[in-house]
């Protein structure tokens, strides 16, 4: 059973040799695993331990523990993945997302290619370009940093996939911001591979950011927390295009919250324009959005998208992102989404990732992949009856209006949720509006005040500091806004709150 050549994993190389003539990671791995597999069995631990400075190599960790992994399960040795993907702290998340995929194509191999394919490896060359380094894969296809030779040798990101040809096509008529674009398309030297040519934007996915965001349990407190889980999640990879643009100004400032309605709020911008040619994306998920490293995201892999024409050929998706119709259709073996299905099964997908963003799990729970994908599926569909986890129970915080407006995109049936990606935009910017901003900050005070008013361990020394220690102009701004507002002089009120938010009053 060696390593499957269809894992989904988003790799994190580290560049550091790039064009020094330093040894590639993954050439470094390979030899490694040659060295140890010829004397004993692979003990990636050790290896780590052994050169202490690949630990911050993310692709270099997975690499070698994966491997192991699959050694193991060879041998015919019993391993429990939870204990094993512990060992590997730092990428634990990662190694669990990698190794569950595996278990998932062990139970389902009919998902895996028909055929074997023989993806090009770093350091080969491939139809004008020279291969560097895997910037990530999936079932159907990987995607390589690479160097374009007859144009210089400038960096590029290039997708090898299964019959892409449809997703180049569909991305050569989508040019918006917020939608990474293609270069170029031509066939690759085996039959059915498609080499797609994109514009190198740096190798940092939603997911990546995410992983570095922390836990459920302890979520940033503001937006620029985004910006410091780019910037780590890069790491030594070289930059990419546009990397000297100065950062999003709404991410260097405003809580948390606001940081994540501002991402959200561009990805439903891009699903408006991509579902006004009608074309659907299909296949929504953390790992699909594209961060650059002044904090644009930006939608990619469009292989599941298209129109009904498309969508009746490539019904499928990722589970724990998938929208309820979705699952009923491919577990039924549906041809096809009606056209309004699909645009609301992509405004469910992004319902997940933003609910995922703003708690740090997701809505209806783990997802775990073990077992034949009709019980996993099932078993999904039966929570998402149910409805999700209550926002304000896993973020007592939140304003229960933009709770709400997030429930909503995740209602089990489709007519329930926003009517299009061009209002759940307009409704996630009016959450960002100075008067929603500056009533979160107003539930936060007034929940520290109820604490107080409940006899809480407060002595009146600490009370007066409190009250002390307020911003006094801010919070006058917010009593005149207040008065504005009861006397109907919105813009008045309005113009109050901007100077509320100026002076630094609400951080989530």
């Amino acid at each position: 059973m060696n390593s499957l050549s269809g894992q989904a994993v988003d790799s994190g190389i580290s560049m550091a040799g790039l064009g020094t003539g330093q040894e590639l990671p993954e050439s470094l791995v390979s030899r490694l695993i040659e060295q140890w597999s010829a004397e004993r069995a692979l003990d990636a631990r050790a290896v780590l331990d052994e050169h202490p400075e690949l630990w911050g190599h993310k692709s270099v960790v997975l690499a070698l523990a994966y491997e192991e992994f699959c050694q193991r399960i060879d041998a015919g040795q019993s391993v429990d993945g939870d204990a094993f993907c512990r060992k590997f702290p730092a990428w634990e998340k990662s190694l669990r997302r990698l190794i569950s995929f595996h278990e998932y194509l062990e139970e389902n191999p009919h998902l895996l290619p028909a055929a074997q394919v023989e993806w090009p490896r770093p350091g080969q060359e491939m139809s004008g370009f020279a291969m560097l380094a895997e910037l990530g894969r999936g079932t159907f296809g990987r995607v390589y940093l690479a160097r374009e030779v007859n144009l210089g040798g400038r960096l590029v990101a290039v997708k090898v996939s299964l019959d892409g040809a449809g997703e180049a096509d569909i991305l050569g008529r989508l040019s918006h911001p917020s939608i990474v674009p293609v270069h170029s398309v031509q066939r690759g030297p085996s039959e059915g591979l498609t080499i797609i040519c994109m514009p190198y934007l740096g190798p940092v996915t939603l997911f990546d950011v995410m992983d570095k965001l922390g836990t459920a349990h302890r979520r940033p407190t503001g937006a620029r927390h985004i910006l410091e889980a780019i910037r780590q999640a890069r790491g030594q990879w070289p930059p990419g295009q546009h990397s000297d643009d100065a950062p999003d100004p709404e991410l260097l400032r405003g809580s948390f919250i606001d940081g994540v309605l501002h991402l959200i709020a561009q990805l439903a911008d891009a699903l408006a324009f991509a579902h006004a040619q009608g074309i659907c994306h299909s296949d929504l998920k953390p790992s699909n959005v594209l961060i650059t490293a002044a904090g644009r995201p930006m939608l990619l892999d469009f292989n599941l998208a298209g129109g009904p024409e498309v969508l009746r050929r490539r019904l499928g998706g990722t589970l724990p992102y998938m929208a309820p119709e979705q699952i009923e259709a491919m577990v039924s073996g549906q041809a096809a989404l009606p056209a309004a299905l699909a645009v609301a099964s992509d405004l469910f997908g992004l319902g997940v990732i933003l609910y995922e963003l703003v708690s740090g799990r997701l809505p209806f729970g783990p997802v775990s992949v073990k077992g034949r994908l009709n019980e996993v599926a099932a078993k999904l569909l039966r929570r998402q009856r149910q409805g999700p986890w209550p926002l304000e129970k896993t973020h007592p915080q939140i304003d229960p209006c933009l709770a709400r407006l997030i429930h909503r995109c995740l209602a089990y049936e489709a007519e329930n949720r926003p009517a299009s990606a061009d209002e759940l935009a307009a409704a996630l910017r009016r959450h960002r509006s100075p008067f929603c901003r500056a009533r979160r900050w107003a539930r936060r005070r007034w929940l520290v005040s109820l604490s107080v008013a409940a006899g809480l361990v407060v002595s009146p020394v600490a009370v007066a500091y409190y009250v002390a220690s307020r911003p006094a102009a801010a919070v006058r701004w917010f009593n005149q806004a207040g008065s504005a507002r009861q006397r109907s002089r919105y813009h008045q009120a309005e113009d109050c709150l901007s100077e509320v938010i100026r002076l630094g009053g609400p951080r989530d």
